[in-house]
């Protein structure tokens, strides 16, 4: 990975690490190993929110809030 872009990341990494919100997955960790990068995050139950969308007749802004 580019030096700058891996610089990118880390910092990128490191703000999302921070936040803590009810409508934000928790990340975790980070690791890299033999050229790939793996994130942990938290567990999250049930469906997907893409399969979510597409069975919802209407997904209004207020929905989604």
């Amino acid at each position: 990975m580019n030096p700058k872009l891996k610089e990118q990341f880390m910092q990128e990494f490191n703000i999302l690490k921070k936040v803590d919100h009810p409508n934000v997955i928790k990340i975790i960790e980070i690791y890299q190993y033999s050229g790939c990068t793996y994130i942990v995050t938290e567990f999250c139950k049930g469906d997907s929110l893409q399969a979510y969308i597409r069975n919802q007749f209407k997904f209004s802004a207020e929905i989604a809030k």
